[in-house]
C-alpha cells in the first residue's frame, strides 16, 4: 500500500471518530480558524464516549502539487545515509513498473510538508482536498526507516520503509510490496 494511502486512511477514521465528538469536532473546527488552540478542557469527561482529538502539528502545508511518475526502471535497492532534520517537501512520487513497463506522469492532487528531527516524523498534508496531519517516532536500522505512529491514535501503524539519502533528498521505498518511493526535498 503506497504511504499516502496508509496516511490518508488512518486519518480519514481518525477525523471521522472527530466529526461524530463534540469536544473533538469543536476543537478541530478552533484549531482551523484560530492563532492558538484553545486551553485544555478540564471538565469532567466520560471516556467511554469521547474520542481522542485530531491530531494537530503546529507547521503549515507550504509544499506544492506533486506528481506521481510511472518509471519504467526496476525497484531501487535502498542504500540508507544520514537523516539530517529539517523540513521537506515531497516533490514527487515514482511508482516503479520494471524494465519495459509503463511510463508516463500524472500531477497529483496530494501536497505534504514533513518536519524531521533526530527521532520524530510529523507531517501536515492535502490529499485530494482533505487535510491530514500525522505524528510519529522512528527508529533507523542499517537501510530501513520504521515509524511508530504517535497520532491520531486510530491510525494503523505505519510500514517500515527503505530510505535513501541522496544528496538534501531523502526517497523512502515502500518495502511492502507497493513498488513506489516518494522523494522529499529539505527546505533553506
Amino acid at each position: 500500500m503506497r504511504p499516502h494511502t496508509v496516511l490518508a486512511a488512518a486519518v480519514t477514521q481518525s477525523q471521522a471518530d472527530c466529526a461524530n465528538d463534540v469536544d473533538c469536532k469543536g476543537l478541530a473546527l478552533c484549531s482551523s480558524s484560530c492563532s492558538n488552540n484553545p486551553p485544555v478542557d478540564a471538565s469532567v469527561s466520560d471516556s467511554s464516549t469521547d474520542t481522542a482529538p485530531a491530531c494537530v502539528v503546529a507547521f503549515t502545508d507550504t509544499a506544492p502539487l506533486y506528481t506521481i511518475t510511472k518509471v519504467a526502471e526496476a525497484f531501487p535497492t535502498p542504500v540508507g545515509g544520514t537523516i539530517v532534520p529539517g523540513t521537506y517537501w515531497v516533490t514527487q512520487e515514482l511508482d516503479y513498473t520494471g524494465v519495459n513497463g509503463a511510463t508516463g506522469t500524472t500531477v497529483g492532487t496530494y501536497s505534504e510538508t514533513a518536519e524531521i528531527t533526530a527521532n520524530e516524523w510529523n507531517i501536515n498534508a492535502t490529499a485530494s482536498g482533505m487535510h491530514l496531519a500525522f505524528k510519529a517516532t522512528y527508529t533507523i536500522a542499517g537501510t530501513t526507516f520504521t515509524p511508530a505512529t504517535v497520532c491520531p491514535a486510530s491510525a494503523n501503524p505505519p510500514s517500515a520503509l527503505g530510505y535513501s539519502v541522496i544528496g538534501n533528498e531523502i526517497h523512502f521505498l515502500d518495502m511492502g510490496g507497493g513498488m513506489s518511493a516518494r522523494v522529499l526535498v529539505r527546505q533553506p
